[in-house]
């Protein structure tokens, strides 16, 4: 940088709020270990005309939008994976009888893991349905937009779907369901579905609608419609709980959520040579739930191990790991908010 040193990430986020960019931010890094070396909190957890909230380090965001894939889904339905209550390749339709129509029977749950089983990448349910069971119903009959295992698309739909499997399955609701696999074993205490205050001044706000800010509601309106709890988005955190649960990913101390083996599949690409369809185009490179480097939704920077893996959620929110060097972070804002 013509002699001049690199910004820090601090100053980065910083420097962002500052500029209006984010309101706000925390950031945490480390390696394998649960107690983040590197912790910093910028700016405001509300900004509007309610007044200002400062973040603070133990602010929980509303939400955590796509991080929900990873966080709860996936690791909810591995975990029954390595129990043998589900088939990684088996049908999707083995578990949910109603997901029917052209070529739906092909469908496997690696498939809808990995984004390629063929479902399109979003629908606005909530546009002409309010009703929670009329919202799954309709997930369960969307009609594929490709064959399954031929092309890759990011599908809110499929993780919706894959909630809902996994509630089936355990005969327990996915917010549960999560608590009972990954919140409790790891300590993850501030890590729920439908948080509602969260305790006075702890909740980071998301997008003002009508002139109001959504604070301890769900962002996303299909998880919304289908009251705040499902397989897509919906679920709510703090950066010191997505800290532990990127040290069970890494080697860290503390409980791992499943087999090293299964970890590892999770983590290797499922995609290759598959063309991308949807939103974005270009190369997909995904494992179970994860992005790994070089993926068209890659949030990692250069400098990231090729071994790394990661996510992003809509609100502003990420969480990277590389589970060869121990490395995390994740890194929580509200963009949205404004």
């Amino acid at each position: 940088m013509s002699g001049r040193a690199a910004p820090s990430a601090a100053g980065l986020l910083d420097q962002a709020v500052a500029d209006g960019l984010i309101p706000g931010a925390v950031l945490a890094a480390g390696v394998r270990n649960t107690e983040p070396p590197l912790l910093h909190v910028a700016g405001y957890a509300r900004d509007d005309a309610t007044g200002q909230q400062p973040m603070r380090a133990d602010t929980v965001f509303v939400d955590l939008a796509s991080l929900t894939k990873i966080v709860a889904t996936g690791p909810c339905v591995l975990h029954m994976v390595a129990r043998g209550e589900i088939g990684l390749d088996s049908p999707v339709r083995d578990y949910l009888a109603d997901f029917a129509g052209a070529g739906k029977d092909q469908v496997t749950v690696r498939q809808l893991l990995a984004h390629t089983g063929g479902l399109p990448d979003h629908r606005a349910y909530y546009e002409r349905l309010t009703d929670a069971a009329a919202v799954r119903a309709a997930a369960l009959a969307e009609p594929l937009v490709s064959a399954a295992g031929t092309a890759f698309c990011y599908s809110d739909i499929g993780f919706i779907l894959l909630g809902e499997l996994a509630s089936v399955v355990s005969g327990t609701g996915l917010d549960d369901l999560t608590r009972q696999v990954v919140s409790d074993p790891l300590g993850m205490t501030s890590t729920t579905f439908r948080p509602g205050a969260a305790g006075p001044g702890r909740v980071a706000a998301t997008e003002v609608i009508r002139g109001a800010a959504k604070v301890g509601v769900v962002h996303d309106e299909n998880a919304e419609a289908l009251g705040g709890v499902a397989g897509h988005a919906g679920l709510f955190g703090s950066a010191a709980d997505l800290a532990r649960f990127a040290a069970a990913w890494t080697g860290g101390k503390g409980k791992a959520l499943f087999p090293a083996v299964l970890r590892a599949e999770a983590l290797r690409c499922q995609t290759d040579g598959l063309p991308a369809r949807g939103e974005r185009r270009g190369q997909a490179r995904r494992g179970l739930g994860w992005g790994l480097r070089g993926d068209l939704w890659d949030n990692m920077g250069d400098g990231w191990p090729a071994s790394g893996a990661g996510h992003t959620g809509f609100t502003g929110t990420s969480l990277s790991i590389d589970p060869v060097s121990g490395l995390w972070a994740v890194l929580l804002t509200n963009a949205v908010h404004y």
